[in-house]
């Protein structure tokens, strides 16, 4: 059972990358048009709503989305999330499919066939050991935000392999980015990501058509970001986002 399992996961991940693929090489051009002819962070965001939206019926990955009555304001925010799966990237997508916003995350993810194109010239990346090179992520930050785009952040700063559900410590970044701003911040929880698409860097890890699930929390104003500190902020995120998955899971 465990090996026609393991060729299963095996199939399942090519096909599922193979798509991946396909949906991008049919995208490319236009994203070409976005970056550098229409310059528009808004067309290019279309494109990334349409890819994760695509990608996601033809790998027969569907998303149940919980929304605990929050009203998602016009202006731009934070938001966070734990992470768990490659599937956190273009669910975030689904989840958020008119209010744009860019990720900003580690450089590696520059090194990730095909998304490092688009990590490169839409998204934000940010070189932890150069400094030059992190404040010029920062300042990118701060004009998309007075553009009107939000910022994505993983506070873990990237995938543990077999630490899931589990929450790896949160990283200061998003909320110092929150404070200076002002602006709010709005919590995610992926509960059942790591279940469907495990480690794609390895052959054999999960990989599985399956119903996904997000949980939206409270909206954080930019107020109640203003009257905590840093560190409140982040111990109360991180507990808000963590709290389903102890609920499930009893970690």
């Amino acid at each position: 059972m465990s090996l026609l399992k393991n060729i299963f996961y095996l199939l399942y991940k090519l096909y599922f990358m193979l798509v991946f693929v396909v949906i991008f090489v049919v995208l490319y051009p236009l994203f070409l048009l976005g970056f550098h002819v229409i310059k528009n962070d808004k067309f290019t965001y279309l494109l990334h709503v349409i890819w994760a939206y695509t990608l996601n019926f033809f790998t027969f990955i569907f998303l149940k989305k919980t929304n605990f009555n929050t009203l998602i304001p016009d202006e731009p925010f934070i938001i966070i999330s734990n992470h768990t799966s490659f599937l956190d990237v273009f669910l975030m997508f689904k989840i958020f499919p008119n209010h744009p916003f860019v990720f900003m995350g580690k450089s590696e993810l520059l090194t990730i066939p095909v998304f490092g194109i688009l990590f490169k010239y839409y998204h934000i990346p940010v070189y932890r050991n150069n400094r030059r090179k992190s404040a010029e992520a920062i300042i990118k930050g701060r004009k998309l935000i007075g553009e009107g785009m939000s910022i994505a952040i993983f506070p873990e700063g990237g995938i543990i392999d077999g630490y899931a559900p589990r929450l790896a410590p949160f990283k200061n970044g998003a909320f110092e980015l929150a404070k200076n701003e002002n602006i709010g911040i709005l919590p995610v929880t992926f509960t059942r990501n790591f279940k469907l698409v495990g480690d794609t860097g390895k052959l054999i890890s999960v990989a599985r058509p399956g119903v996904a699930e997000a949980i939206i929390h409270p909206f954080i104003s930019k107020e109640e970001v203003q009257e905590a500190s840093v560190l409140d902020l982040k111990r109360k995120c991180r507990e808000i986002v963590e709290a389903p998955l102890k609920s499930l899971y009893g970690i």
